[in-house]
C-alpha cells in the first residue's frame, strides 16, 4: 500500500512538472542573452582565395569581414561560396552523453531494485542501458546542427549572420574598435 502511494505522488510530481515546463522554458529563454557578435564565416572567392572571419555588416553589394588581418571589405560578386559552423556538438558527443546516462540510470535502478526484498535485479542494468542506447542512438542521428552549413552568397542570405544584421548604426565607423568588440 505504501509503495503505491509513493508511486502516485512521484507520478503526480512528474506530470505537474511537465505541464509547467513550457512556461518555465519561455521565461528562461527570455533571460538568455542574444549573441552580439557576428558568425564566423568561411568565404571562398574562386578556387584559391579563401577568407575566414566574423561577419560585421552586409550591404547590397559588399560585406565587411573581420579576419586575422583586420577589417576587410569583400564584394559579394567575388564570393563563390559561404560556409559556417554553428558549434562543435555532433552525433559522437550526443552518443557519449547517452552512454553516460545509460550507465548512471542502469546503476541507479539496479541499486534501487536491490533495496526491495525478494526481487531479482539481474536484468535491470541491462534493460535500462539497452533502452537508453536504442532511444539515444536514434536521436543522436538528428544532431546534425553542428555540421557545416552552406549559405547563399547574397545580401539577404548573409544578413542574419552579421553582427549588425539591420545595418551599421548611425555614426558607425569601421575601425579597430570593432575588432575589440566595441568602443572602450
Amino acid at each position: 500500500m505504501r509503495f503505491s502511494y509513493s508511486f502516485g505522488v512521484v507520478l503526480l510530481a512528474i506530470t505537474l512538472s511537465g505541464s509547467l515546463a513550457p512556461a518555465a522554458a519561455q521565461e528562461r529563454q527570455a533571460r538568455v542573452p542574444v549573441p552580439v557578435l557576428g558568425r564566423t564565416l568561411d568565404l571562398r572567392m574562386g578556387d584559391e582565395d579563401r577568407r575566414l572571419g566574423e561577419l560585421i555588416e552586409v550591404d547590397d553589394d559588399t560585406l565587411l569581414l573581420l579576419d586575422e588581418g583586420g577589417l576587410v571589405t569583400v564584394p559579394l560578386s567575388d564570393i563563390t561560396s559561404v560556409r559556417y559552423h554553428r558549434h562543435g556538438f555532433g552525433s559522437s558527443d550526443a552518443l557519449l552523453w547517452v552512454g553516460l546516462g545509460a550507465l548512471v540510470t542502469g546503476a541507479g535502478m539496479t541499486a534501487a531494485c536491490a533495496q526491495v526484498e525478494g526481487t531479482s535485479c539481474s536484468g535491470v542494468f541491462l534493460g535500462f542501458s539497452i533502452s537508453w542506447a536504442v532511444v539515444g542512438g536514434l536521436l543522436a542521428g538528428s544532431v546534425a546542427s553542428g555540421q557545416p552549413r552552406d549559405l547563399s552568397p547574397t545580401s539577404s542570405g548573409l544578413r542574419p549572420y552579421a553582427r549588425f544584421p539591420q545595418g551599421a548604426p548611425d555614426g558607425f565607423e569601421a575601425t579597430e574598435s570593432v575588432a575589440r568588440g566595441g568602443a572602450r
